[in-house]
């Protein structure tokens, strides 16, 4: 990872305060936990803060993110606000062909809230919604989020866990209807 994604996250407004904070619930501190490239769109999903039921994106030019030199980064990050619920933070990403995002959210530090997936489309962050709740695993934390197939207002998608011998993936069907 480009050392100037410390330049862009220092520079994400509502989130920059949490920078160098540790993660644990008294600080909230900041946290990636996601990362996805849409066209020159590098999105880094964030685990923490999470602020009044809301999570964040941080986007940023790869362009400017990896030139070469030694130059801090210098434009203006993207900062994305949705609605993820109370306690939650993003687990991971997963681009879609289209663009819009699916973000896997859990909790943002230890609490006991169930993790779900998400669609978000970068444009219109307020109109993300919960495509589907992940069914309840004892001891088991959701990680990971890839896209197996997209088509016919449907997706299938594997979901990968820590704490679970082989990672314990799990195959989920979404209607994006």
């Amino acid at each position: 990872m480009s050392w100037r994604v410390a330049d862009l996250l220092a520079a994400a407004d509502e989130v920059a305060p949490y920078l160098g904070k540790p993660l644990d619930a008294g600080s909230n501190g900041l946290n990636i936990e996601g990362l996805a490239v849409v066209g020159d769109r590098l999105w880094l999903g964030l685990r923490a803060p999470s602020l009044d039921g809301r999570a964040f994106l941080v986007g940023g030019s790869t362009a400017e993110l990896f030139k070469p030199g030694s130059e801090p980064a210098t434009s203006k990050p993207q900062l994305l606000a949705f609605a993820a619920g109370a306690q939650r933070g993003v687990r991971d990403l997963a681009p879609l062909a289209d663009g819009r995002l699916l973000i896997l959210v859990g909790p943002a530090q230890e609490q006991d809230v169930p993790y779900a997936i998400l669609l978000l489309d970068p444009a219109d962050p307020a109109a993300a919604r919960q495509l589907g709740e992940l069914r309840e695993r004892k001891n088991a934390k959701a990680e990971a989020l890839t896209v197996l197939a997209e088509g016919r207002g449907e997706l299938r998608v594997l979901v990968g866990y820590d704490s679970v011998k082989n990672g314990g993936f799990e195959e989920y069907r979404l209607k994006l209807r």
